[in-house]
């Protein structure tokens, strides 16, 4: 699913202007879009529009006056002092008052008339909202969020910004949000997507090629990108057709992590998983799973040593993919087995202790390419000069300026809502829930994406498919059992139930 910044849609309407179609139709359109909605959702009833003076009331005006009579009740509650701004809100607000539609007022109206209602709308503002909302709008707003009518929105719930989700002041919490052309990245960027919930796409007869003319500011994983990602499996085949993989990792702190990643790379189908352990981890690597092969590496005391960079790079060759940094610990000599998992040029996937390694290592990588760095919010502070709080705040420029400095490298931003970002491109994952907000679910994440470029894709569609799947499977496994008891190993068991059901869905 593709999302329109707010000047992309302007444009988009200045074009179709140009091509004789008008706003009126557009409008009259978007009515039909939202109707079509209620009438699928059941929620032709007792419904309250209450609209501001741009477009976006525009809209909700054009839905009273075109299909009124389709409703058990309508009214419109116009909250603007001035009359509509653009012509085409000005025709329908006009035949909304010839057919006794209208009513003025403001919040106290909601709170007076709300329980006449079953449905409000939400007409306020649209994507044009620059300006914190004030007054007599601040308090509607309150008085909508506290009505237990359920609430729809009109492209966007008013008070949130289209382009980044912030909240501007104060905003709608919408039960349905019916959106237009595209969707916004403020639908699923934090905070927006908490007032968003369900988010609805229909066309107002905008030419799809020009829609697809855009380039997206940012594209929300859905089913069908995780059906066409997923690598066919052929029957004429065997275990070296689907990669060989190392994994590096593992401490006496951290002894699980390197085997999650492991599990989840096996899991989802890798041909052959080999870990490179301390050699005091190494016999237990078998009894967690009997598929995995073992390296162990040289070590002082209960630590890798400085000889097993020297001792294992020779090996590397052998492999297809690399994927290091799960529990690998952080010290002199894990850095120097990142430097040679980098300077090897494969195909490689650093995540955790690999990524605090990669600080010291920047210039290594921005030489690399065939290469995905998978960090939480602190570990981006690593790689790019940003704040925690600035990362936070605004996840798509931090994105901007890791692609900016390492243009060849895949980066994936892990939160609850990871956004994988390469060159121009910009993907978000919105299936995430607090079932992976436990250690150990970044280490299930690393071995799938390791996994899904061994099985032949390119990092950056490996990384895209690895995040989905990690996700939906996530969001599968919470229909089955409550999120708080969920343990990122069995996310990797659930895996065939998510394979199962992309492939035969």
């Amino acid at each position: 699913m593709i999302c329109l910044l707010a000047a992309q849609l302007h444009q988009l309407d200045q074009r179709s202007m140009m091509h004789g179609i008008s706003t009126i139709e557009l409008m009259g359109n978007a009515a039909k879009g939202i109707y079509e909605v209620m009438r699928d959702k059941h929620l032709m009833k007792r419904v309250m529009i209450i609209c501001g003076a741009g477009n976006n009331g525009g809209d909700g005006l054009a839905l009273a006056a075109l299909y009124h009579e389709s409703f058990e009740q309508v009214r419109v509650l116009y909250v603007a002092k001035q009359a509509p701004i653009s012509e085409a809100a000005r025709y329908y607000y006009k035949l909304c008052e010839n057919q006794n539609l209208l009513i003025h007022g403001g919040a106290d109206v909601v709170r007076h008339l709300q329980q006449d209602y079953d449905v409000i709308i939400d007409g306020l503002f649209g994507i044009g909202l620059s300006r914190d909302v004030d007054e007599p709008y601040a308090s509607v707003i309150e008085a909508v969020n506290r009505s237990p009518q359920t609430i729809l929105a009109i492209d966007l719930p008013s008070g949130i910004n289209s382009d980044d989700g912030k909240v501007k002041g104060s905003a709608v919490k919408a039960d349905l949000t019916v959106t237009f052309v595209a969707s916004k990245p403020g639908h699923w960027l934090y905070p927006g997507y908490l007032y968003s919930k369900e988010v609805l796409v229909k066309e107002i007869g905008i030419p799809r090629s020009w829609i697809e003319a855009v380039c997206p500011a940012l594209h929300v994983i859905d089913e069908a990108d995780l059906k066409k990602l997923l690598p066919i499996r052929h029957s004429h085949s065997h275990k070296g057709s689907y990669g060989k993989l190392l994994g590096i990792g593992g401490s006496q702190e951290m002894t699980g992590a390197i085997l999650m990643a492991g599990e989840a790379a096996i899991r989802s189908g890798c041909g052959m998983c080999t870990l490179a352990v301390p050699e005091h981890m190494q016999p237990s690597v078998p009894l967690y799973l009997p598929e995995f092969m073992s390296i162990g590496l040289p070590q002082e005391g209960m630590t890798i040593s400085k000889a097993a960079a020297q001792y294992l790079q020779p090996r590397l060759a052998a492999y297809d993919v690399i994927f290091c940094g799960c529990g690998g610990g952080r010290s002199d000599s894990y850095t120097d087995l990142v430097r040679i998992v980098l300077d090897s040029k494969m195909a490689c996937v650093i995540d955790g202790d690999g990524i605090y390694a990669l600080q010291y290592l920047r210039e290594e990588l921005l030489m690399r390419d065939q290469i995905v760095v998978t960090p939480h919010v602190k570990e981006m502070t690593y790689l790019i000069d940003q704040s925690i709080d600035e990362i936070i705040e605004d996840p798509l420029h931090a994105a901007d300026c890791f692609c900016e400095r390492y243009p060849n490298a895949v980066l994936v931003l892990k939160s609850e809502r990871p956004l994988i970002a390469y060159k121009q491109e910009r993907y978000l994952c919105a299936w995430g829930n607090h079932a992976l907000a436990k250690g150990g679910s970044g280490d299930v994440l690393c071995g799938l994406i390791a996994s899904f470029i061994g099985q032949g894709l390119d990092p950056f569609h490996a990384a895209i498919l690895g995040c989905g799947i990690h996700a939906y499977t996530a969001h599968l496994i919470i229909q089955d059992c409550n999120a708080r008891s969920v343990l990122p190993h069995e996310i990797s068991a659930y895996l065939k139930y998510s394979f199962t059901s992309l492939e035969t869905g």
